[in-house]
């Protein structure tokens, strides 16, 4: 497929088109129902927040032979490929490219994204039979969404100030979070 100006065309991708596309382009796009969108960019207080929990998930983590993947590796569900700020792969390792069976994925919202990341990304990443927790940060307030599963079911719970989240293996003090954030930003 051509593209004008380095921009992907506007129809439909298949998924090896896609790895193709990814792997000549400087930008990051994710591929949703054969349509290729583009990556934005972070604020300054989201990439601090992503930091931190790498850092975190990592922490909790590295002990059972996981790898934690900052934003720059690709979740595959289906045919769509998503780019997490932050996921754990347990096992061995996937493809050169991409993972399909991540354990905790995070999400730290921006307003462009917001609403994807709290429906379409939780509806794809939930099909995941790997998944453990599915975790929605707002780098703006203190706010942290974690959806996991329990007893067979997805339970969606939100936590705030003076709050401890919840996340698998991980113990995630949410004031802990926004203060480190805040000395940062």
């Amino acid at each position: 497929m051509s593209t004008a100006a380095g921009q992907p065309p506007e129809d439909h991708y298949s998924f090896e088109d896609y790895l193709a596309l990814e792997e000549r382009s400087e930008l990051r796009h994710e591929l949703v129902a054969g349509r290729v969108v583009l990556m934005s960019g972070g604020t300054r207080a989201h990439d601090q927040a992503a930091f931190y929990l790498a850092q975190r998930l990592n922490e909790a983590y590295s002990k059972a032979g996981c790898a934690v993947f900052p934003h720059n590796r690709k979740v595959v569900v289906d045919t769509n490929s998503y780019y997490p700020d932050v996921f754990v792969h347990c096992g061995p390792g996937g493809h050169e490219q991409y993972e399909v069976d991540a354990v905790v994925v995070v999400e730290v919202l921006s307003p462009s994204s917001a609403l994807r990341d709290r429906r379409e990304k939780a509806a794809a990443y939930v099909r995941l039979p790997s998944l453990k927790a599915y975790v929605v940060v707002d780098p703006d307030q203190p706010r942290v969404e974690v959806y996991q599963s329990e007893h067979g079911a997805w339970t969606w719970r939100v936590y705030g100030p003076g709050m401890i989240a919840v996340i698998d293996a991980l113990q995630l003090d949410v004031d802990q979070l926004y203060d480190w954030v805040a000395e940062r930003a």
